[in-house]
């Protein structure tokens, strides 16, 4: 019997110690314009290009934020900044609040004229405002 309690308690804390990081889920973030996209934390210095290629969200792709890089630099939640640029340069288009055990709970737009920012949860969608007769044709076809 103590053979079989030394077994099964380092199981059961390990299945406790890795239940918070198994709830939570990655962020998918879709970018669906045609411009390339990076980001910044109120948490840390630099930006997302920092991490070179990963960092940079290209145009018409997705790219998947692992949940454990959430759990390092939004600890106590922090707000994510969306640039329209590959450097985290020129205006904010958007920014994303991010809550631990939440992940994304509210989004905010602010470059309404040229992108629609939207999301929530595990998903943040990008897409260009659509404008004038072609663009209203394009959605029939």
């Amino acid at each position: 019997m103590v053979i079989q309690l030394k077994k099964i308690v380092p199981v059961c804390f390990f299945a406790i110690s890795v239940m918070p990081f198994i709830a939570y889920a990655d962020v998918n973030i879709v970018n669906n314009t045609d411009i390339f996209g990076t980001a910044s934390l109120s948490t840390m210095a630099g930006c997302s290009s920092d991490l070179g290629d990963r960092g940079i969200i290209k145009h018409h792709s997705t790219i998947v934020i692992p949940q454990y890089l959430f759990n390092a630099f939004c600890t106590f939640g922090c707000t994510a900044s969306i640039y329209a640029s590959k450097n985290c340069g020129g205006k904010v288009m958007g920014t994303a609040e991010i809550t631990p055990g939440k992940n994304i709970t509210k989004m905010t737009n602010y470059d309404k004229e040229h992108f629609e920012v939207q999301g929530g949860g595990d998903n943040v969608i990008i897409n260009p405002v659509k404008k004038g007769f072609m663009d209203w044709i394009k959605t029939i076809f």
